[in-house]
């Protein structure tokens, strides 16, 4: 099956990777290269464009919890938001959606900056915890959405990569993002809304299932990371 397939790539990726990734982009940039390479699929995107309008059309966004839409430029009308998904995998006719996460606490790594091994600042402390988890979240329902409205996309991955145990740490009782929790080996959702309403731009949504978050400790540059991977 091709989500089996591309998932054991995936993770043999991650678990293989050596050096630290720079950023977002660099990992989304590297895992494409590594796909592409397995010669195996027949084509990989990056920021596979989706355009809100087709969204709107496809799937019922207006009966979502979660906002697909933005303000216009008058600033009272509304249109549904375009996806940019980091990477799609076509094969046989089929597109599996990629969504990925780097959130990370400031780390200095050896570099082979032009040949001269100097240590640099490489990555810089991301956003909050509660912010990293409604994010991953948000991009398990992007995924949904994709295949619910397209039917040539069985599925997807949301991927989760940090150097930060505490996003696979239980909440405290409480907690604000409680329900966006990615603590490890629990089950999440299918509600995920915060106990206080937070900004506008951050809403509740609803998941169209329950997902088991399960992390995977890997080495990097003797650095360790953690990763979650979410099947859709």
């Amino acid at each position: 099956m091709l989500l089996t397939r591309l998932e054991q790539d995936i993770r043999f990726f991650l678990g293989n990777a050596k050096d630290i990734f720079f950023n977002e982009a660099d990992l989304q940039l590297q895992l494409a290269i590594f796909l592409q390479q397995r010669k195996f699929y027949n084509k990989i995107y990056l920021e596979y464009y989706v355009p809100g309008t087709i969204l709107k059309n496809q799937h019922n966004l207006h009966s979502e919890k979660y906002k697909w839409f933005k303000k216009n430029n008058d600033g009272k009308t509304q249109s549904p938001s375009n996806i940019n998904v980091d990477i799609v995998v076509q094969k046989n006719g089929l597109y599996i959606p990629i969504e990925l996460k780097y959130k990370h606490k400031q780390s200095i790594a050896t570099f082979d900056l032009f040949s001269s091994g100097l240590p640099i600042n490489i990555i810089k402390e991301q956003q909050a915890k509660n912010n990293g988890c409604y994010a991953f979240w948000k991009d398990v329902r992007r995924i949904e959405i994709l295949r619910n409205s397209f039917q040539k996309v069985p599925g997807g991955f949301a991927i989760f990569l940090s150097n930060k145990p505490l996003y696979k740490n239980k909440p405290i009782a409480g907690s604000n993002h409680q329900n966006f929790s990615m603590e490890d080996r629990a089950s999440h959702g299918p509600n995920m809304n915060w106990l206080v309403p937070k900004h506008a731009s951050m809403p509740d949504f609803r998941l169209d299932t329950s997902y088991t978050t399960n992390w995977t400790n890997i080495t990097m540059q003797s650095e360790k990371f953690f990763y979650c991977l979410v099947r859709i």
